[in-house]
């Protein structure tokens, strides 16, 4: 969805992850190559923990979007019908086939 923050932590509740999707087949034309892409965020929160390190990697399943909003507080917003999770890419009916979400380890 269209939402103002992402969310991506790990602390003694868990890991956070944020999916994003990119349009790209309507702005770059067919057979281009794509030598180089950057991604720019601003931190608004800082982790307490050292390594504030985070990574991008490729989804290998297909994700979907359901109607959830998310909140401010941290916790990310409540799971509805449609969201993906940390277990499904489609709650509640499509599973990831690992835990997290199922992605290229290597960015």
């Amino acid at each position: 969805g269209d939402q103002g923050h992402l969310f991506v932590a790990f602390s003694g509740a868990g890991e956070m992850r944020t999916l994003l999707r990119f349009d790209v087949h309507t702005v770059i034309p067919k057979g281009a190559i794509v030598k180089e892409a950057k991604l720019m965020l601003t931190v608004d929160k800082t982790p307490s923990f050292k390594n504030n390190e985070i990574s991008v990697h490729k989804i290998t399943t297909k994700w979907y979007e359901g109607g959830s909003c998310c909140s401010t507080s941290g916790n990310g917003p409540a799971i509805v019908q449609g969201d993906a999770s940390w277990t499904h890419a489609r709650h509640d009916d499509i599973r990831w086939n690992n835990a997290g979400g199922d992605f290229v380890s290597n960015a």
